[in-house]
């Protein structure tokens, strides 16, 4: 009985979080799609006074705010603890005592 209440749990949490991923995808999606063109235009606007090559280089600018915010997200958002380094994906690093003890072994 408790295996079938632990899998509908784990099914519960794992739709939670697929839930979580997209409406923080769809969050950066919309902030990608206006955030650049609403900098462009009332800059070009208010700010630059018709200047758009500076209007351009500020749209510019804030797409890449908001793709380096995702990829921040998506770096910390791994379930790793507090205390415990983020996962990097393609690069095995070994904890330092691990390390120390391999070379006592040595």
């Amino acid at each position: 009985m408790s295996t079938s209440a632990e899998t509908a749990s784990a099914k519960l949490t794992e739709a939670a979080a697929n839930g979580a991923v997209i409406a923080k995808l769809a969050a950066f999606s919309l902030a990608m799609a206006f955030l650049p063109l609403s900098s462009y235009f009332l800059s070009l606007s208010y700010l630059f006074n018709g200047n758009t090559t500076y209007a351009a280089l500020l749209a510019a600018g804030a797409a890449n705010v908001v793709l380096v915010c995702y990829v921040l997200v998506a770096i910390f958002e791994d379930g790793s603890g507090p205390g415990q380094p983020p996962l990097l994906v393609g690069r095995a690093v070994k904890p330092a005592e691990d390390v120390t003890e391999e070379k006592k072994a040595q």
